[in-house]
């Protein structure tokens, strides 16, 4: 009897010894950190988002560049497009604008273009123009808008709103509110994307590519 005792309480000591190396490796199986495309959304980039809901396909909205002529985004003939969506009088705005210069200036315009748009009336243009070119020191041209079709079409809800987009015209992500566009964190991601041009390239789904 002693004899069985002892061996059911070793037995009953080998069990719960073997549940916990079995708790142990499920939880260290388990993904705790954000993988593929997700994983950039860290850092000065926390604020990626990658819902499904509102993400769209690049618009053909029409924009205007400085002498008033009508273009759209597909005019661009690059791999990644940085669209901006901004105006004067918006406080986090202005205060992401130079660091949008500092994007564009770590990236030839053939792989990457910073495409920022005004939503300020037609009629202060000029004076928007002046402003963008006090801010990000001259290295990003004007665009406006002329209709609010880009507003509608882009499914944005406040500015600044900035959407990044493929060549296809897949919606990589977006942030709304101000960033930091040159920081190492943002880099990572745009060199990543650069690098790999089916991550993020599907347009149906943020888990596709890894």
């Amino acid at each position: 009897m002693a004899a069985l005792i002892r061996y059911g309480i070793i037995a009953m000591l080998l069990l719960g010894l073997g549940s916990v190396v079995y708790v142990w490796m499920a939880a260290s199986s388990t993904p705790n950190a954000k993988t593929g495309i997700k994983s950039f959304a860290a850092g000065k980039m926390k604020s990626l988002q990658f819902d499904e809901k509102i993400r769209t396909q690049m618009p053909a909205s029409p924009i205007v560049d400085a002498a008033g002529k009508e273009l759209s985004l597909y005019d661009f003939d690059t791999e990644i497009i940085v669209l901006n969506l901004w105006y004067i009088n918006c406080p986090p705005c202005v205060y992401e604008m130079p660091t949008l210069g500092d994007l564009q200036d770590r990236y030839p315009e053939e792989r990457l273009k910073v495409v920022t748009v005004s939503f300020d009336r037609p009629s202060e243009h000029l004076k928007a123009q002046e402003k963008l070119k006090q801010l990000a020191g001259g290295r990003l041209p004007f665009y406006g808008a002329p209709n609010g079709r880009l507003l509608q079409d882009t499914k944005m809800y406040g500015f600044p709103t900035t959407i990044i987009y493929r060549k296809s015209g897949c919606e990589v992500g977006r942030i709304s509110g101000d960033a930091e566009w040159a920081s190492p964190d943002a880099i990572k991601l745009f060199d990543a994307l650069l690098a790999n041009p089916n991550l993020r390239n599907d347009c149906k789904s943020a888990d596709t590519a890894s």
